[in-house]
């Protein structure tokens, strides 16, 4: 379990600062060919881990397509996160994608038939408040449901096939799962650029070439962290532990793009991770 825990802490603050550090090059590369390049290094440094390890021998074909198969699904969650944080402040869109933690617990729960008390129904009512206070309430306006929220909310969908990647994690190992991860998220990535007739500028690359180098290092950790923690806690701990990682996502976008939240987005905030500690402390 405590493994598991640290793991999911350097994950969390690896994506913490990646979150940020998307949104300033995509509006000059465009969100494809930036995830084609990541992932296209991240693929690397994982191959050379899994050859080194000496685990490609115990893949087979079988084991290979299950796995594909929820990675492709997955790359959709990436694809829409990158799309809401065009649209809207990327500390905005990560307290919205706590819905997922939703997800988690109803897999957990029915899925893997893990158990749940009433801390954890406290827990969810505490996450809904949590995203009425960061979406709905943010103005005195009238309620109206923005295009980044959208975004938001598919990319919340779709990433939650993580929770269902235990099974295959353990079949075959943290460290070969996320090399197929990567190599799938770029395989479907080349392929919509191309679809697309999306093309990458590499002088523009270039120009950000300290930033990309700090999203490939921290993918890297952060993807191996994330599959690590799902292989070694249960599913709604999982879960509701992420509910902590926004904050790590607030400060940096806080002091990189000098994002601000209003006060009763702060409210959300704390009432996510509030709900989050209660569970984990009185489970």
């Amino acid at each position: 379990m405590l493994k598991g825990i640290i793991s999911l802490a350097i994950s969390q603050a690896s994506f913490g600062i990646t979150n940020s550090l998307w949104k300033k090059p995509q509006s000059k590369i465009g969100i494809l060919p930036l995830i084609v390049t990541r992932s296209f290094f991240t693929s690397i440094l994982f191959g050379v881990a899994v050859l080194i390890q000496n685990k490609f021998s115990s893949l087979t074909l079988e084991m290979a397509g299950n796995s594909v198969l929820l990675c492709f699904i997955n790359f959709f969650g990436f694809y829409f996160f990158l799309r809401a944080i065009k649209e809207k402040q990327v500390s905005e869109v990560i307290g919205l994608n706590k819905v997922s933690v939703l997800f988690g617990i109803l897999i957990g729960y029915f899925y893997y038939k893990e158990n749940i008390n009433q801390y954890g129904f406290i827990t969810v009512l505490l996450i809904a408040l949590s995203v009425i206070c960061i979406e709905f309430l943010k103005k005195k306006k009238s309620v109206k449901i923005s295009k980044g929220f959208v975004f938001a909310l598919l990319s919340t969908i779709f990433w939650s096939t993580d929770f269902l990647f235990k099974d295959s994690i353990k079949e075959i190992g943290a460290l070969l799962f996320s090399f197929i991860l990567e190599v799938s998220v770029f395989s479907i990535g080349f392929v919509l650029m191309k679809l697309q007739k999306e093309k990458l500028n590499i002088s523009v690359l270039l120009s950000y070439k300290k930033t990309f180098l700090i999203l490939i290092i921290l993918g890297f950790t952060g993807v191996l962290g994330t599959i690590y923690s799902i292989q070694s806690l249960p599913i709604i701990v999982f879960a509701l532990l992420n509910l902590v990682y926004p904050l790590t996502s607030y400060l940096f976008a806080g002091f990189y793009l000098k994002e601000r939240l209003t006060g009763t987005q702060w409210v959300g905030v704390v009432l996510g991770i509030v709900g989050s500690l209660i569970y984990t402390i009185f489970k």
